[in-house]
This record gives structure tokens, sequence and C-alpha cells, in this order.
């Protein structure tokens, strides 16, 4: 065995799913393990190139929706009226 060693504390319903999934019967559960977060890897969604171009019209439609004059108004009133009321919470609603 390579590398340190540590123990995990697995439900046995788990440890026996582990044993009727090995691929020879002295496979080790750190080998089996490796394959299967490989094979998880594997399988695990990447970011495309779609994902980005929708992001980044989300981001403009986003902008549009929130960075307006109503709502900085509306943003502004409530810090003033936050302050004269001492309310030191304000302080992370509002970015201050």
């Amino acid at each position: 065995m390579v590398g340190s060693v540590t123990t995990i504390p697995i439900e046995k319903s788990v440890l026996k799913e582990l044993k009727e999934v090995k691929q020879y019967p002295r496979q080790t559960y750190s080998e089996l393990l490796t394959e299967m977060t490989k094979v998880f890897k594997l399988l695990k969604p990447q970011k495309t190139s779609y994902d980005e171009f929708l992001h980044k019209i989300q981001q403009a439609k986003m902008k549009e929706l929130w960075d307006n004059k109503e709502d900085k108004l509306w943003q502004k009133q409530a810090q003033e009226l936050a302050v004269k009321r001492g309310w030191s919470e304000a302080h992370e609603l509002f970015d201050f």
C-alpha cells in the first residue's frame, strides 16, 4: 500500500454495496473507490461554452433589471432610514 492510510466510517449498507461492485475478489476498497472516483469525474457535467454564453446574456439582463434609478433611490432612502433608527444590522443589508 502506497501513501498514508486512514479509516472512514461508512454505513453497513454502503459496505455491502461496495462489496457487490468489486471488480475482482481481492480488490481493495481503496482501489475500488479510486476507480469509482475516476468514473464520477468523467460523468460530472463540464461547463461548456454554451453555459458561458447563457451566463453572459443573463448578466446583462440582470444588470438591466437591478441597476436602475428606482432601485438606487429606494436603497438610498432605506439606508438613510436605517441610520436614523440606529439599525446596525442594516449595514449588511445595504453594503455600507
